[in-house]
């Protein structure tokens, strides 16, 4: 049903629609977290064809708070990255588990066959973006001082074996900003925040998260058309509503905030320029009129 209605919805920067993965197979390994602090985390990977990487993302969460992803190239000598060669896109990550990634300042183009590393820094103890499948293919190495100096033997065998690490990679493609509009509304564990990550291009995946929620709640997240309109004491709408899905927060009640998490596949063909919007509204005893509410996102698809 979600993918027959998003193909109803079918001055652009450059952007990035995804082109290439690894271990993108719907598992991800829910007992392990990144150490740290200040772990540069860089995993080797052969290029499959010719193509240029504008952007980059693992499957993470757990934290907020700010990375980086850059590429650097490959010192074959010692099996190891070797220089920045992109600079550091960075990043916001939100706790929510999602795929989270940042632009790169310099698009780099790769040929097929051409060792390169995807370096990786996060905020200390982030999910680490492990597939549970049986076959590790990626060897990785760690640096605490910037990439200075890389731990890890150069054969990638014990303690460093390939791990299935899951990885997005992008090419350029024109693509709109996400923006937030307009403002939340209070309720039990403050104002609810609505956190969109990906880029709004034919393909790609949007992961659109909830965080600051009542826990334990009935949530709508609803998609449509851009809107601004004021319904007195009850909301504030910011999306004309196309499609709507039913979610529970995460959370137990009287413990904490409850998030929640919906990913959505944006269609390969459709309508270009579609003015896209999205916002959440959580049922919340704590919230006048029983119903609390996040800001709106809004882009232009294409």
């Amino acid at each position: 049903m979600r993918s027959l209605i998003l193909l109803a919805l079918a001055a652009a920067l450059p952007a990035q629609q995804e082109c290439a993965s690894r271990n993108d197979d719907g598992t991800l390994t829910t007992n392990t977290s990144m150490g740290g602090p200040n772990l540069s985390f860089a995993m080797r990977l052969t290029a499959e064809s010719n193509y240029t990487i504008a952007a980059a993302q693992v499957q993470t969460g757990l934290l907020d708070g700010s990375g980086t992803m850059a590429i650097w190239s490959h010192d074959s000598a010692n099996d190891r990255p070797a220089r920045n060669i992109s600079g550091d896109g960075t990043y916001t990550q939100c706790k929510v588990i999602s795929w989270q990634g940042a632009a790169l300042p310099t698009p780099i183009p790769v040929t097929q066959g051409q060792v390169f590393w995807l370096v990786w820094s996060m905020p200390n103890g982030s999910r680490t973006p492990l597939s549970l499948a049986a076959v590790g293919d990626i060897p990785y190495r760690g640096s605490f001082d910037g990439g200075a100096n890389w731990n890890g033997a150069n054969n990638g065998t014990t303690p460093w074996p390939a791990r299935p690490y899951k990885i997005r990679l992008f090419c350029p493609f024109p693509t709109n900003p996400l923006l937030q509009v307009g403002n939340g509304k209070t309720g039990v564990a403050g104002v609810p925040a609505i956190h969109v990550t990906g880029w709004g291009a034919r393909g790609n995946e949007l992961g659109i998260n909830l965080k600051l929620a009542a826990p334990a709640a009935s949530a709508i997240l609803a998609l449509g058309t851009q809107a601004q309109l004021q319904i007195p004491g009850i909301a504030d709408l910011y999306v004309n509503p196309i499609v709507t899905f039913a979610l529970t927060t995460d959370g137990t009640v009287g413990r904490g905030s409850g998030t929640a998490h919906l990913p959505v596949r944006l269609p390969n063909g459709g309508i270009t320029g579609f003015p896209f919007a999205v916002q959440w509204f959580v049922a919340d005893a704590a919230a006048t009129a029983g119903l609390s509410h996040t800001a709106g996102v809004h882009t232009t698809l294409n």
